[in-house]
């Protein structure tokens, strides 16, 4: 990265602190961040960060057609200033934090690289599982959406109790494998009456189902939305994932925080485009999420009808019929 020519950042209507700040981030987020990042003193091509409660920054916004080689990042500290963003604009949250900022110049530096500039950004499809998911999942799913109850899931890979009321697992097997489990079929979500023996015993061990419903998830899409979720649809996190189940790959702890961040609701392919992250971690991020009860869905996202094809009357027709029968087409 060291060798490669750097984007340009610069701003209008940043105070002189908040200018400050901005330097140091970039200083930081050398290596770190996609692409090479260096400050401008001029307005130049990258990204250009406007603070619309300032009439400089409000006007640039305004004419941000005029300078199409710049991304526009709105610097967002009165709401009521933004109330509806054009979507070719990236928001940047006030204050000024590093992984806000990180997650604005990945997704600045991604549209540069493919010459789309300050236009609309090129549409991610987020793939969509077209396989029935595996009954362990489907099980998985089922206890996970009782509050309360004891249950249990029996195979050759070994048995699993679940307190429903607790939030605990106890897994017979000292090792286990995932893969096969979604291998398997036939599995079931069974109710078992507490009192038994085997089960209080199995309850001194349990330990909280998290740890099994994520990596449970994360295997379960193969890096495509589960059957239940939907490219289309909006969501938000119920809360944060345990800092355990995020260390099972680089780009969870990012996307945590763009979810927790975000105070609009997101759709998947809008966070793998704000994030850069790879579209199957974000798939299996969400996966995970929803099986563990993370996530909540929102609204589906209807794409605009395409527009009408223009009204040609009969007049018109027949003059068209008439200059193409003298062109004898």
């Amino acid at each position: 990265m060291a060798n490669e020519e750097a984007f340009l950042v610069s701003h209008i209507g940043l105070s002189s602190i908040q200018e400050t700040v901005l330097k140091s981030m970039l200083a930081v987020l050398q290596g770190k961040a996609t692409a090479r990042w260096e400050y401008s003193e001029a307005a130049a091509p990258g990204v250009l960060i406007v603070n619309p409660a300032t009439p400089q920054g409000a006007e640039a916004l305004k004419n941000r057609a005029s300078t199409p080689q710049r991304i526009i990042a709105v610097f967002v500290e009165d709401e009521s200033l933004v109330i509806a963003l054009p979507p070719e604009v990236i928001r940047l949250d006030a204050p000024l934090r590093v992984m806000s900022t990180l997650d604005v110049l990945n997704a600045a530096a991604m549209r540069l690289a493919t010459g789309s500039g300050s236009s609309t950004p090129a549409i991610i499809n987020m793939p969509q599982m077209q396989m029935p998911p595996s009954s362990f999942t489907l099980a998985l799913r089922e206890i996970a959406g009782c509050s309360k109850g004891v249950f249990a899931i029996k195979s050759s890979a070994g048995d699993m109790y679940f307190w429903a009321d607790e939030k605990r697992v106890f897994i017979s097997a000292e090792f286990v494998d995932y893969a096969k489990l979604h291998q398997l079929t036939g599995l079931k979500a069974i109710s078992v009456t507490p009192g038994d023996a085997a089960i209080e015993q199995a309850w001194a061990l349990a330990k909280p189902w998290a740890g099994l419903l994520w990596q449970a998830g994360l295997l379960a899409g193969q890096g495509s939305l589960l059957p239940w979720l939907s490219g289309d649809c909006t969501y938000k996190l119920r809360r944060w994932p345990d800092a355990s189940l995020l260390a099972s790959r680089p780009a969870f702890v990012r996307l945590s925080a763009h979810f927790a961040r975000s105070k609009e609701w997101v759709t998947p392919a809008s966070v793998a485009q704000t994030t850069s992250a790879k579209v199957g971690d974000v798939a299996d991020y969400i996966n995970a999420c929803s099986l563990c009860g993370y996530l909540i869905a929102g609204e589906r996202v209807i794409a605009a009808p395409p527009p009408a094809a223009p009204v040609v009357s009969e007049e018109k027709k027949s003059l068209f019929g008439r200059i193409r029968a003298t062109l004898g087409l």
